[in-house]
Formats: structure tokens, sequence, C-alpha cells
């Protein structure tokens, strides 16, 4: 027996997506997931030989068998279909009769295009002063103005090994080892950014190619700057004067640094270190809130008893008594309010002010109304108030005249 085959061995370059049928001794080179046909044909042998297929596995096939992605066909064509990085190496086939034996070979290599890591694009790392930014192609970040990113080109499977390009947000291009102002690209396929600012923002694209194919994916980068502010609790924030750049607020409770933060317009962070000396406590504005008593719990009149009651409460007090009425504010006001009482004369007291039998303490939250009489009686208003709202709350007051009575039987 003769096989018709090549005088000698011919590479043949791959081709995607399509299927490949080459002839014994052509070399080839085809892409994961393609067709590939090897025709064994005969141009003599009598009487008619036998044929076999050596697999680059070592197993054995004869015409009309199969085994999974791989057949002889009657006329002795062997099939590889969806071929995988491991169908790599020499398929033999050997035909015999009577008169002796024939072989030919062909060597397949399959090739794999680029792929790059998949991340999460909104996987974002946080916000960290004073700290150089790395991630990986596919995966967006903000950071601030002035520091340093490394945009990693991870492609996890490829053969043969991929050559990596960059285009920048101005439609420039860099290949690994060029350098263009503060862009550069290491050997590996990494692209540095150094001193960034608002006009590095953009979509960054890194492209991986090679025989089987390419890829690409990319990097959105948008550049903030920041200012550091103190704040106690939780604030809210509207955006500063770039429009939609948010600026980093930095949070803090009591006197320890926690290492909790956010940014205007929705950006949450975690700074891992303290903000600079220089700046500046900002306490979070709150409107103050008067806490209102159960309405129910009214004071009853007791002889000869003074009366201690919470702005809200109404109580009917006997005369010549003393009278307090204390205000009691949600905590987290801030800034401090101002505190105004109005009385049944219709005149108003603020912190420290008295009139007549009627005084408010220095903190402007408690009334007393001593030796308290018929002319006192009314409703006492009270309204706390600072530069985020007011809250306002009443009790009202009865005075009853009593006289005593000595019973007997």
């Amino acid at each position: 027996p003769q096989f018709r085959s090549r005088d000698s061995p011919v590479q043949t370059e791959p081709i995607p997506d399509e299927s490949q049928t080459i002839e014994l001794n052509q070399n080839v080179s085809i892409v994961t997931g393609n067709r590939l046909t090897i025709d064994a044909v005969l141009t003599q042998g009598r009487p008619d030989p036998t044929i076999s297929w050596t697999l680059a596995d070592g197993s054995m096939l004869s015409p009309d068998e199969r085994s999974g992605r791989f057949r002889v066909f009657p006329n002795g064509t062997l099939e590889i279909r969806d071929a995988l990085p491991g169908d790599d190496g020499s398929y033999v086939v050997t035909a015999s009769n009577a008169a002796g034996t024939a072989t030919g070979q062909s060597q397949v290599t399959v090739l794999q295009p680029p792929v790059f890591k998949k991340v999460d694009p909104l996987d974002q790392p946080p916000i960290i002063p004073d700290q150089d930014y790395v991630v990986d192609a596919t995966q967006n970040v903000t950071i601030l103005d002035g520091k340093r990113l490394l945009i990693n080109a991870d492609v996890v499977t490829t053969k043969p090994d991929a050559m990596i390009s960059w285009e920048l947000p101005d439609g420039s291009t860099l290949s690994p080892g060029q350098t263009l102002d503060r862009f550069s690209v290491y050997p590996n396929g990494t692209l540095q950014v150094t001193d960034i600012d608002s006009a590095d923002e953009g979509t960054y694209t890194a492209t991986a190619t090679n025989r089987a194919g390419s890829a690409t994916a990319t990097t959105k980068v948008d550049v903030v700057k920041y200012s550091w502010q103190i704040i106690v609790g939780s604030c809210t924030h509207t955006c500063g004067d770039e429009g939609t750049k948010p600026t980093l607020i930095i949070c803090r409770n009591d006197e320890t640094f926690q290492s909790v933060a956010e940014v205007n317009c929705g950006h949450i962070v975690k700074p891992t270190q303290p903000p600079p000396e220089e700046c500046n406590r900002v306490p979070c504005p709150k409107p103050p809130v008067l806490i209102t008593p159960d309405p129910f719990d009214q004071e009853r009149p007791v002889p000869c008893q003074n009366y201690n009651i919470q702005l809200g409460q109404n109580v009917t007090i006997h005369e010549s008594y003393r009278l307090v009425i204390n205000a009691r504010l949600e905590a987290g006001t801030e800034p401090a309010p101002t505190f105004t009482w109005t009385l049944p004369s219709g005149d108003t007291l603020s912190a420290g002010e008295s009139s007549g039998n009627a005084r408010v303490n220095a903190a402007g939250t408690r009334l007393t109304i001593s030796n308290i009489g018929a002319d006192d009686e009314g409703r006492y208003d009270m309204t706390a108030s600072n530069s985020e709202g007011s809250s306002s709350l009443s009790s009202q007051v009865t005075v009853d005249r009593f006289s005593w009575q000595t019973i007997i039987g």
C-alpha cells in the first residue's frame, strides 16, 4: 500500500471559527473548538489494506469506529471535532496488506485565543488616601488625583503567548516597553499612569492578540479631587463645585478615628489611616426635635406639693406652689439650638431671662414659675430652633384654689 501525501511537511495556519482539512504529512495549527479532518488517501494497494489510526494519546481507531470526539470514516479519513488543547500531538495512520505496510502522519497543534481574567466591572476597589491603585482590565476604578494607577492585562488562557497593546482615552496606543508622557507599559503588559489627573479620565482598552485570535478588555477610570473633613455621625452631603465630582468625606465618632468614610454622590470608601492634621472638625447638621411625652400622663393636683413636669404634659397645680417645666431634645442636634419660651401673657423668655415669678435657666431648657397664682394659668409654649429647622411643644397649666376644713364625725 501507498498513501498520497506531501513530499515534505507543510505547516498550515489556523483559520478561526472554520473547519480545516489537510493531507498526510501536513502539519496544522487549529483553534480550540474547531473541526479538523486528515485525509488518508491510498494511491495503491492490492489486496485492499487494513487501515488504523494511532491518536496523539496512544489510543487506536479503525474505519467506522468512533471514540468521543474522534471518528474514522470508511475511507480512512480521521475527524477531530471540537478540538481541545489536550489534542496536541502526532496522528499516525498505518495501512497493511500481504505485500507490506505504509505509514503517514500529521502533527496537530491546538491554539487558544487569548481570554482576559473576568472581573465584575462594578467591583471597584476602595478609595484609599496616599496609596497607589492596582486593578485588573475589565475592572472600573475611581481614583484620587495625583496618585499612581496600574492596570493589569491579565490573560488567563492563551496559546501561543499573546501580544498586549493599550489604547488610551485620547486614542493613543502603547505596546510593552513603550512610554508616552506619564503613561508606560511594562513588559508583562501592565499599564502605568503616574500623577493622574482629571484629563486622564476615560476608557482604557487592552487588546491581546495571538495566531488564534484576539480579545479586548476595558477599564473606565474616574478621577476625583478631595478635601478632608471630619464629621460626627452620618451626614448627607451634596456634590461640590465640580458638578458630579464627589468630595471625599471622612467620618469619625466621638474622639476616636474610625476607618469609615463616604464620598458625596453615593460612593462608599474605607480609608485606612487618619486624615491630615490640618483638617477641620465639621459636625453633622441636625434640626432640633423636642421629645413629646405621653399626652395622658398628666400630673394630678396634690395639696402642699411642688410640680416638676416635662414639656408637653398638662398639669393642674394648687396656687402658691412652684411649677418646673423641663424640655427634652433628641440627641445629636447640631448646631446647638436656641430656646424661646412664650408665657400665657404673651411675654417671651430666652435662656437666662426672667419675668415676674417666671425664669428660664442658663441652658434655656427649663422654665420655673414660683408662687404660682391664677394669673399664671394658660398655655406655655417653647420653640427650639437652629439653622436646620425648629421644633415646638406646649403644656397647659390650670391653677386650682383650695381651702382647709376640719370635719368632725
